[in-house]
């Protein structure tokens, strides 16, 4: 059921035989947030699950908007 490049960036990381967490998973799936808002019901459920999924979109999105990266 996911999309995006969330999903695209762990196929890679997997590809490339990098191991992750399940929280370090979650957080690179969820990162863009609310801005999913397909996936509104899963990232909350990722947030109370890690809440470092809440700071990883918020570092995104600093990193995206404020610095310009």
């Amino acid at each position: 059921p996911y999309s995006g490049h969330g999903i695209k960036s762990l196929l890679v990381l997997e590809d490339w035989g990098i191991e992750l967490t399940k929280e370090e998973r979650v957080c690179i799936l969820h990162h863009m947030g609310a801005y999913e808002k397909d996936m509104w019901n899963e990232y909350d459920a990722a947030i109370r699950m890690f809440p470092n999924v809440l700071w990883t979109h918020h570092a995104d999105m600093y990193a995206s908007k404020i610095v310009g990266i």
